[in-house]
């Protein structure tokens, strides 16, 4: 239930949202409490305890928001759309994204009393009780959620974005400071993966890969999709893990998942120039599997899952190598990475709640030692090397770290500027040589 009111004519009013099925039930006092009445259900369920607001002064004026935003001019009476959370895109600046996790209402110096809504998609203002709302998130406002990125490695090194709920974006020619990015489709996206230095790019959403065979440029027909619905992949993370076949750019392995219920295998996905097809492997992993990855050669496999287990293909199939080491965070799984200059060096990241984030093997795998000298008892969800190996960083619930190999620890290396977030991952550019951490 959330709680709502203000006062007019020096009486308090009060309304109640009470979340009921698919609706959410909304009753009104005009007495500070002492009865109350039921207005009309709005057709919604709320999104979150604070998707329901009033007017600080006007019990006509009520504001309910669950995927789309309500409201309410005659104090429950009836209730309006604001607008379908579809018509966003392509008209970002006047109508509401999808998700309304929070309205705020407050009156100003000069009387007016304004309404701000905060979307899965950035926060609107309105001076009209929602009947016209104007985007505030447009431009200078650090308020995407990114889950990863990926930059083109030859000039002018185009960023590529996977964003939550703001989906694929991309900044074609990146400038030093704050960058516009360009939404070339909406939705989520993450494990954004290339072998060809960017020349192809895959990722995943929540129900379906997309591969980018121009991403340094900014259509969306370039764009290739491999449907789970159609194709009958089920059980997979909500941002299931995929890897770029260093062999072939057009190639890469998906986790998290199998053809049909209640397996936990691999998939390789090809693309023959105008559509992706798969191949699934025989081998079960027992449990869900939450990352994958190659050797630098491409000739060995290695693949880690949620009961901490850790599993190496070196052309035989896949066996059991390793148990003990970290789970991953729950819908977006854990981090394999594989030295860029010592055959047979693997770390792996992970909740370092229990026990330590990061684990090493100096043996491809058939053990593994604690690598979390500095690091705080975190998660630690990516890892990225420079490809001279020297480099090392990690993004962490707790922000960005670096590994100092003098000092053989860990250390922070965030500033007052950097943001206070989750850090999803990192990507090193040696021709930048720069770590882009998502946050």
């Amino acid at each position: 239930m959330t709680l709502s009111g203000g006062v007019n004519g020096g009486v308090t009013f009060l309304f109640a949202f009470i979340q009921r099925g698919s609706v959410t039930e909304v009753y009104r006092s005009l007495d500070a409490g002492a009865s109350w009445a039921r207005r009309t259900d709005v057709p919604t369920t709320l999104f979150g305890l604070n998707s329901a607001e009033t007017s600080t002064r006007d019990p006509l004026r009520l504001y309910v928001g669950g995927v789309n935003a309500y409201r309410s001019h005659d104090g429950g009476d009836s209730w309006q759309l604001v607008n379908p959370w579809q018509d966003y895109y392509g008209q970002e600046a006047t109508k509401l994204h999808a998700d309304i996790p929070n309205f705020d209402v407050f009156v100003d110096g000069a009387n007016v009393e304004r309404v701000f809504v905060s979307t899965d998609g950035g926060t609107y203002e309105s001076t009209d009780g929602l009947l016209t709302v104007q985007n505030l998130s447009m431009a200078g406002l650090r308020n995407g959620q990114f889950y990863g990125s990926y930059t083109v490695r030859t000039p002018p090194h185009a960023m590529l974005g996977g964003a939550q709920d703001q989906g694929y974006q991309k900044a074609t020619a990146p400038v030093a400071g704050i960058n516009n990015f360009v939404q070339t489709i909406s939705g989520d996206y993450a494990h954004l993966s290339s072998s060809n230095n960017g020349g192809a790019l895959w990722m995943v959403y929540p129900g379906f890969v997309q591969l980018d065979t121009a991403p340094a440029t900014g259509t969306w027909m370039a764009l290739r999709e491999w449907d789970y619905a159609t194709n009958n992949f089920q059980d997979w993370l909500f941002l299931a893990p995929i890897e770029a076949d260093p062999l072939n750019p057009n190639r890469a392995l998906l986790a998290g998942g199998g053809i049909g219920a209640n397996r936990n295998r691999v998939i390789t996905l090809t693309y023959n120039g105008s559509s992706i097809s798969h191949t699934e492997s025989s081998f079960d992993f027992v449990t869900k599997v939450t990352d994958i990855q190659y050797s630098r050669d491409g000739l060995t496999r290695y693949v880690v899952n949620d009961g901490g287990q850790f599993y190496r293909d070196s052309g035989a199939g896949f066996s059991l190598r390793s148990s003990g080491l970290p789970d991953g965070q729950f819908f977006y799984g854990n981090c394999i990475l594989v030295h860029a200059t010592t055959p047979g060096t693997i770390y792996i990241a992970g909740a370092g709640y229990s026990g330590p984030g990061v684990y090493r093997s100096t043996s491809n795998g058939d053990s593994f030692s604690p690598f979390n000298t500095g690091l705080p008892s975190t998660l630690v969800y990516h890892l990225a090397m420079s490809s001279d190996g020297l480099h090392l960083f990690a993004a962490t619930e707790l922000g960005p770290y670096y590994y100092d190999s003098v000092a053989s620890s860990w250390t922070a290396i965030g500033a007052a500027q950097t943001p206070d977030q989750i850090y999803w991952h990192v990507d090193y550019i040696d021709a930048l040589q720069t770590a882009r951490f998502s946050t």
